[in-house]
């Protein structure tokens, strides 16, 4: 379980720096834009509350939250497929 918790957390850091990164780079003109900024800052939102503020909120809708980033995996390799 520790492991787990240690992962959880390593990812949490490491998508919260990328939305960091992103409204840099993409500005405030352009970053309020993309849903999908949108859709990632609020995953990041949801696993930082979930660590610090609801301890006790039921971790079924967390997961499935999380579970919803696929998506947005799914779509970037759309993308990488169209470059070939």
């Amino acid at each position: 379980e520790e492991a787990f918790r240690a992962t959880e957390w390593f990812f949490g850091i490491i998508f919260s720096v990328e939305i960091c990164i992103r409204m840099v780079g993409w500005g405030p003109k352009r970053f309020p834009f993309d849903f999908w900024n949108w859709f990632d800052a609020g995953m990041v939102a949801l696993w930082l509350l979930s660590e610090t503020w609801f301890q006790s909120m039921d971790e079924r809708i967390i997961r499935l939250a999380r579970t919803a980033r696929l998506f947005r995996l799914v779509r970037v390799i759309r993308m990488i497929h169209g470059f070939d």
